[in-house]
C-alpha cells in the first residue's frame, strides 16, 4: 500500500484532470463536488481549458456538465459528452457508499468518442463485512457497506 500512499493527489493529461477531492482545491484532496459547488468547479475546469475533471471524495456516482450556457446534473447510465464544454464526473464508491447504492460504483470513459458510462456491479459484501471485522476495523465503516449510506 505504500505505492499508493506516493501517488500524487493529482494526474493532469491533454484536456483532462483527475483528483481525488475537488478540482478548486489547491491541495486537490479536500473539497467536495456537490450541488452547492459544483458550478465553481466547472468554472475552474473551463478557465483551465479542461474538458472533464475526474473526482472523488463525495462517493456519489454522478456528473455535472457544463452544455452551451446550462448547468446541470447527469444521472445518466451512459452520456455523450461530444457537445459538453466541460464535465464534473464522480465515478461513485467501492466501498463507503453515500448514495443508497451498496453496488460497486465505477466509470468507463472512451475519449476517442467521449462517451462516458456509469456502472454498477454486485460483490460479496458479506465477505467485505468479516474481513473488516477481522482486521477490527470501526462498526461503522462496515455497517455502511450493507446499507449503501
Amino acid at each position: 500500500m505504500d505505492w499508493l500512499g506516493a501517488l500524487s493527489p493529482v494526474h493532469r493529461q491533454d484536456n483532462w484532470i483527475a483528483v481525488h477531492g475537488a478540482p478548486v482545491d489547491k491541495r486537490y484532496f479536500f473539497a467536495y463536488v456537490y450541488h452547492m459547488t459544483y458550478q465553481h468547479n466547472l468554472d475552474w475546469l473551463e478557465a483551465e481549458q479542461l474538458a472533464i475533471g475526474f473526482h472523488g471524495h463525495s462517493h456519489l456516482q454522478m456528473c455535472y456538465q457544463r452544455r452551451h450556457n446550462n448547468d446541470d446534473k447527469n444521472l445518466q447510465p451512459q452520456q455523450n459528452m461530444a457537445k459538453n464544454r466541460c464535465t464534473l464526473v464522480c465515478p461513485g464508491s467501492v466501498g463507503q457508499p453515500r448514495g443508497g447504492e451498496s453496488r460497486a460504483e465505477y466509470a468507463l470513459f472512451n475519449s476517442a468518442e467521449q462517451v462516458l458510462e456509469l456502472k454498477r456491479v454486485e460483490y460479496d459484501i458479506g465477505a467485505t463485512v468479516r474481513a473488516m471485522q477481522h482486521l477490527q476495523f470501526p462498526s461503522q465503516l462496515y455497517e455502511r457497506l450493507t446499507q449503501g449510506a
